[in-house]
């Protein structure tokens, strides 16, 4: 992990620096190029999915939800900001054993929902290619922090035989929130942006994230759709 969150920090610090006489993709617009002092604030649409552990025990999730991000420009080529993310999504549910726990009877216990929530916060920066064109190519990078939290809903039935006469589909359920776990995170990726006017502009990014959560080492490959203003 903390490879990982060097390598972000080299990036984020020197990137400008190595970039800054490349002219990768330039293309002149015949809209306002980005300027050092612009204001970009951004977000969106997203949909990622989680891959908790490795090998045959691996832990798939599919979870979806959004980030709203605001950033500087100290330079035509360099933006710094901050940006949060939420995302949120159903996991599959195991039974949960006969127990006389519940109501003081044998009962079954079932997962009827299971909800998986992330929140999480990050330094941001990005590197334009072609700050001058209307069509941009750009690369993301972040590093924050993560927190995850899990609530379970649970239905509980009585066990066959164990219900009174007179309440024979009696039932109740109940949800349970607990930490799933935080810690650093770190990602990057590959953005492309289109101005449809001087303020307004919309597209698509693509995010690897790597994080350790309650010990566990995830990933998290994410597709942002996004819109946005820029001053």
């Amino acid at each position: 992990m903390r490879k990982y969150l060097g390598i972000v920090i080299f990036c984020l610090i020197f990137a400008p620096a190595c970039f800054a006489q490349v002219g990768l993709f330039e293309n002149e617009s015949s809209l306002r190029p980005i300027m050092r002092g612009d204001i970009l604030l951004d977000g969106g649409f997203s949909a990622s999915y989680i891959t908790e552990g490795a090998g045959d025990t691996a832990s798939k999730k599919q979870v979806y939800g959004g980030s709203v991000r605001m950033m500087y420009a100290l330079s035509s080529r360099f933006y710094l900001g901050l940006e949060g993310i939420f995302d949120r999504g159903e996991m599959a549910g195991s039974p949960v054993p006969y127990g006389p726990e519940y109501g003081g009877t044998m009962a079954i216990v079932n997962v009827d929902e299971n909800i998986y929530s992330v929140r999480s916060g990050y330094l941001v920066s990005r590197f334009n290619f072609n700050p001058a064109s209307d069509k941009r190519f750009y690369l993301p990078l972040g590093v924050g922090y993560i927190y995850r939290k899990q609530t379970t809903t649970y239905k509980v039935e009585p066990a066959p035989g164990s219900a009174p006469p007179h309440l024979p589909g009696l039932y109740y359920s109940f949800d349970k929130s607990e930490k799933a776990g935080d810690g650093l995170s770190v990602y990057g990726g590959l953005g492309f942006e289109y101005d449809f006017s001087n303020h307004i502009l919309g597209g698509l990014e693509a995010r690897y994230f790597i994080f350790k959560s309650g010990g566990t080492l995830m990933q998290s490959a994410s597709l942002l759709l996004k819109v946005g203003f820029r001053s």
